[in-house]
């Protein structure tokens, strides 16, 4: 909300429409249903992807403008990287017409659609033109795979079931389908970000990744909320994305659906920083953008806090906020670079999935 307060919240669907492109095609409802988008998130990209298929073709040129307009009410908020998680490759071919335009205000790394079915061939693709020798403003960094769903909605894979609906929510990935990805975004020296809410969706990952290739890309675990104890040694060689904010936001329902006791697996840091490198996240536009608060809800002084135990101090924090999304490495910080905030002092907090940028001296000296 701090960055983009009208984007619509995105949830995962067959039909590979990520953010950029949902927000971008809710401005095409006609106003007769346009009210009907102002729902949950699910409706939402329910509208939007009822505005894209009414569009007359060509679709890609008349969805240009509209990609253009949100690019840039993100670069007036200082915004200069924005991470497109599970987008379209139908997104994708825009993103780079325009480029070729001259007409993105700013750069895109685009993580596709696993469910997509032109992501493969787009993957072989990049992967066979290598490595330009100026990075271009559009990148396609990897690709987005849903193993499960949510604590809220009951579909979250977990390894018990839930304590106040049977079931124990379902993976949505089989384990061939999983292996077939990470041996793509392998050979294509991409990125595989996982979304993995649930112990027996995380279960899975560790079980089905297995010993991989040297200088592999790290895969990417999105969310990581339940986390039993047994699993943490398995972590070593992954990156994990947490969000802090999404254990107050869960705390509402989360000891009726896991039960006091599972509720001490969830929402870790500590020990997965003990174990793989963290990354600090905000799940834009799912939820507010606020590092002031992550820190805050790290160091355990909102309420409720979290267990001593798995509270993280300034020092572990900093780390966390400059961790480089790819490989895991610690970021230097430089001005012009992207990083991972601005301190409040300088004129408010800034963070799309994970990246803005350092725009001033001042700001360097506030973060070193």
């Amino acid at each position: 909300h701090a960055c983009a307060p009208d984007v619509a919240a995105v949830f995962s669907s067959p039909d590979g429409h990520g953010l950029l492109l949902t927000r971008a095609a809710l401005a095409l409802l006609p106003e007769a249903i346009r009210g009907l988008a102002d729902g949950d998130g699910r409706l939402r990209a329910a509208a939007a992807r009822r505005a894209w298929r009414a569009l007359p073709a060509p679709r890609r040129q008349r969805i240009a403008p509209l990609l253009v307009r949100l690019l840039t009410q993100l670069s007036e908020r200082g915004i200069g990287e924005v991470h497109a998680m599970g987008e379209s490759t139908q997104t994708l071919r825009v993103l780079q017409e325009l480029e070729r335009a001259r007409r993105l205000p700013v750069r895109v790394r685009v993580y596709l659609d696993a469910h997509d079915p032109q992501t493969p061939t787009v993957l072989r693709e990049a992967a066979a033109r290598g490595r330009p020798s100026r990075p271009p403003l559009v990148t396609v960094a990897g690709v987005k795979l849903w193993l499960d769903g949510t604590l809220g909605g009951r579909t979250a894979a977990l390894r018990g079931t839930y304590t106040d609906a049977p079931g124990q929510g379902s993976l949505e990935t089989s384990d061939a389908e999983l292996r077939a990805w990470i041996g793509r975004c392998d050979r294509a020296d991409r990125q595989l970000a996982v979304h993995a809410i649930g112990d027996a969706a995380l279960g899975q990952l560790l079980r089905v990744a297995g010993a991989r290739t040297e200088g592999a890309v790290p895969i990417r675990i999105e969310h990581a909320q339940v986390v039993g104890a047994d699993q943490l040694a398995g972590l070593r060689g992954f990156v994990c994305s947490v969000q802090p904010l999404h254990r107050l936001e869960d705390h509402s329902f989360a000891a009726a659906r896991l039960g006091e006791a599972r509720v001490a697996d969830g929402w870790r840091a500590r020990s997965l920083q003990a174990t793989c490198p963290l990354l600090l996240g905000s799940d834009l536009p799912i939820s507010p953008s606020d590092p002031d608060q992550w820190r805050k809800e790290l160091r355990g002084e909102l309420e409720p806090s979290r267990p001593e135990s798995e509270h993280l101090d300034a020092v572990a924090i900093e780390d966390a906020l400059r961790r480089d999304p790819r490989t895991g490495q610690r970021r230097r910080l430089r001005v012009g670079a992207p990083a991972d905030l601005r301190t409040p002092e300088r004129g408010g907090l800034l963070v799309v999935d994970g990246v803005v940028r350092i725009v001033s001296p001042e700001i360097l000296a506030a973060t070193r």
